[in-house]
């Protein structure tokens, strides 16, 4: 499903015109993303749980020279479902 999609779905699922859906989800998103850039976790109760990991910097190989190069430490977003989420999914 990509992002104009969804807008379509909230958009005749609320009732709302395609203009306020798109707001509307723009502001989730955004409110999630600036959780995040902070290190907060988001909870969304039956749905799951977004957050931020950090990865140690590993070695890796070029697969095309073989040369060894060092990969370094970043931050990654997670997400974990929640157990209703699992649950549809599984039906």
């Amino acid at each position: 499903m990509t992002k104009q999609e969804l807008i379509k779905s909230v958009a005749s699922a609320t009732g709302l015109n395609k203009k306020t859906a798109r707001q509307g989800l723009e502001a989730v998103l955004s409110g999630l993303v600036e959780s995040l850039q902070v290190g907060e976790k988001v909870k969304v109760v039956g749905f799951g749980t977004f957050a931020t990991a950090q990865r140690a910097s590993r070695t890796a190989i070029n697969l095309q020279t073989m040369e060894r190069v060092t990969v370094p430490p970043r931050r990654v977003v997670t997400f974990s479902a929640g157990t209703p989420l699992k649950a549809r999914i599984r039906q």
